[in-house]
């Protein structure tokens, strides 16, 4: 077990304040590297959150007309 993952199992407060001190690259580096952390991916979203409270979210697509909307909104949005 590294370092790391010794202070993320040993203690939910520690891990949030290492989470805490990474920047938001790291964060999303430390994610993709593992993807099984739940805490990390929950830090990571409220990290989103917190540092872009003005993006505008969209749902998934379901039906084919979903598809045409949203690439509607993103050619839009692009310029394009």
């Amino acid at each position: 077990m590294s370092g790391v993952d010794h202070i993320l199992r040993s203690n939910l407060s520690s891990a949030v304040r290492f989470f805490q001190a990474m920047s938001l690259h790291e964060l999303r580096a430390y994610v993709l590297e593992h993807r099984e952390d739940e805490a990390a991916f929950h830090a990571l979203v409220d990290r989103y959150k917190a540092d872009y409270p003005n993006r505008v979210s969209y749902p998934a697509p379901k039906t084919p007309e979903d598809f045409q909307e949203i690439s509607r909104i993103l050619r839009e949005r692009l310029g394009k």
